[in-house]
């Protein structure tokens, strides 16, 4: 138990020094914006004060790489999505076929198929449950994704001004 607690704080410390980092990414896009006059002069005088543009693009091109890597997990857990639907549809056919067949009088035989059936039920319910938990990691992905490319245009609206 302490070791998961300690994970969990390191990853949360780890977290608010990223939150710090993009506070400051925003107060150095920010800065030579509110230097410049509405037509655009510099209000003081001396060279224009610029935002690092190799930091900048190294920023950019991790958000794409990282937003590259989130569609490869969608599309990966999209294929196991329909893998789990196939075996899914198979299952329920499984039982659909054991719930037609005539069971015959012998007690040995009725307790087989029992069990059998049994076995496919907790299959198909262990694959819906599993279906769903995807779905869920689908969504989750997809909202990550799209919460960075508004990031990324936010970026490049005030980047441009």
């Amino acid at each position: 138990m302490g070791k998961v607690h300690r994970s969990y704080s390191s990853k949360r410390k780890a977290l608010e020094r990223i939150k710090a980092k993009r506070r400051e990414r925003k107060k150095e896009i920010r800065e030579p914006l509110s230097r410049h006059d509405k037509n655009g002069k510099l209000l003081f005088g001396g060279g224009a004060d610029t935002v690092d543009v190799m930091d900048e693009v190294v920023y950019i091109s991790q958000l794409e790489k990282h937003i590259g890597l989130q569609d490869d997990k969608i599309m990966e857990q999209q294929s196991q999505l329909q893998q789990l639907q196939g075996e899914l549809q198979q299952q329920q056919q499984l039982i659909n076929n054991l719930g037609q067949i005539e069971v015959s009088q012998h007690k040995p035989r009725e307790s087989k198929i029992s069990q059998d059936s049994k076995k496919n039920l907790q299959r198909a319910f262990g694959a819906e449950g599993r279906i769903k938990d995807l779905n869920s990691q689908i969504r989750s992905l997809k909202y990550q994704i799209n919460s960075h490319n508004c990031n990324y245009v936010l970026y490049k609206i005030n980047y441009k001004k």
